[in-house]
């Protein structure tokens, strides 16, 4: 073989080399799995595609395990710490919704940067109630602190030996805690701050914390908080306006609820509690009532949501551990299509002249009555799509990938080309 017939070889080897990378990559686009690919018959995702480190489902009446893995293994919780905080607040004989709780510098102050909080100002006065709303439906760490601080015995509200020592107070609040939940029987948990922060010494489980939920849905004041949607803080001595404090729930079951999650066994879902953190990752804790009134309790931990929007993403999980017990125990099924709009009728399509009334809004914020008041419609930029790239993307991306092989083969000509010329000069 002459030198002539290598150049052509060589050009010819090139060629057929980013041939096959380019049809590699086409192929390799199309059918590579996407995040999601398991689906229900209403097209959400199913039991068998979620990852989730640990999780339990129980039914509440009973406490019997209907679903579970590793729920006995000790993880750290993150935010569903909270529950017990308002647990051991419900409890304390001294409790008192309307007992108005002292913001200390120290409640501002946490173990890492980015912890949700609220823009509380130190001495400010805020009624209990406001504060359980904030850590339950926002879950504002800061208000973790402040409850602890002002419902420990040594600061702020009740300070019977007048320490005004806020950390005092907050590591009184957290022994009793512990005490507390060792009478509960959740052995496997150890608490060390009452918000939720990361800690060697701060574990529980999927198991203990069941039995948390199952204590703490007890108290009507609970339940009613932590399913509320929005929440508008009143005005405060630090802070006049209304809109200072807004409070969206963490919790995607309780935004959407069961009808727009288009649940097959659940009428509603009640309470609960999200949590992450970066040793936790996403956790939630939830209840949910059957269309045969049964209240079934999940918790999942360590779980991978479902799409980039944390709040939605992290519910779908857990609404796939609920469906999925529900259905092992019989739970009559009601097709949740039947919730959609029919075809819209003749009527309702002509044009009418009637002018439209005009309301006034009035704002609520009395816990007993804002539930179904104050209701935001979410983004749609916090609505990704579950099934990966759409078809838009994939042509985007292919397109651009035919362009730079396209730049990669002429670049490889161009150099075969000047390398040939060269050859022949010599």
């Amino acid at each position: 073989m002459n030198d002539r017939d290598r150049r052509i070889l060589n050009r010819c080897t090139i060629r057929r080399l980013l041939f096959c990378l380019l049809l590699l990559f086409l192929i390799g686009l199309f059918v590579a799995p996407t995040e999601v690919r398991a689906f229900d018959a209403y097209g959400w995702p199913s039991f068998e595609e979620i990852q989730v480190k640990s999780y339990i489902v129980i039914d509440a009446e009973t406490g019997e395990t209907i679903l579970s893995k590793n729920a006995e293994s000790r993880l750290p919780v993150a935010s569903t710490t909270k529950l017990m905080t308002a647990l051991l607040l419900l409890e304390d004989p001294a409790f008192d919704p309307e007992r108005l709780l002292v913001v200390s510098k120290e409640s501002k102050r946490f173990p890492c940067s980015g912890a949700v909080c609220m823009p509380l100002i130190a001495g400010e006065h805020i009624r209990t109630v406001d504060c359980l709303a904030a850590m339950l439906i926002r879950s504002a760490n800061d208000m973790a602190n402040v409850i602890a601080e002002n419902y420990g015995g040594a600061f702020g509200a009740i300070d019977p030996d007048n320490l005004n020592d806020p950390l005092e107070s907050r590591r009184r609040f957290m022994e009793r805690m512990n005490k507390r939940l060792g009478e509960l029987g959740a052995h496997n948990t150890h608490f060390t701050n009452p918000a939720g922060f990361d800690d060697d010494d701060h574990y529980s489980t999927a198991s203990d914390l069941t039995i948390i939920m199952r204590e703490i849905m007890k108290y009507p004041l609970f339940n009613r908080i932590s399913g509320i949607r929005l929440y508008m803080m009143p005005p405060t001595d630090a802070h006049s306006s209304v809109m200072w404090a807004p409070l969206n729930t963490t919790n995607g079951l309780i935004y959407y609820g069961a009808k727009g999650l288009s649940s097959r066994y659940f009428k509603e879902y009640n309470s609960g509690k999200t949590g992450s953190t970066i040793g936790a990752g996403y956790c939630l804790v939830a209840s949910g009532t059957t269309h045969d009134d049964r209240v079934l309790i999940a918790v999942a931990l360590g779980l991978k949501p479902i799409t980039a929007d944390t709040s939605f993403g992290r519910a779908l999980p857990v609404r796939a551990l609920l469906e999925e017990a529900a259905s092992r125990i019989g739970v009559p099924e009601i097709d949740p299509l039947t919730t959609r709009l029919a075809d819209p009728t003749p009527e309702e399509t002509e044009s009418t002249a009637l002018v439209t009334e005009v309301t006034e809004t009035h704002v609520e914020t009395n816990v007993s009555k804002n539930e179904e008041i104050w209701i935001l419609k979410p983004s749609q930029e916090e609505q990704p799509t579950i099934s990966g790239w759409s078809a838009v993307q994939k042509v985007v991306i292919v397109l651009g990938a035919i362009l730079v092989l396209m730049l990669a083969f002429l670049a490889g000509w161009f150099f075969s080309y000047r390398y040939e010329r060269k050859s022949r000069r010599d």
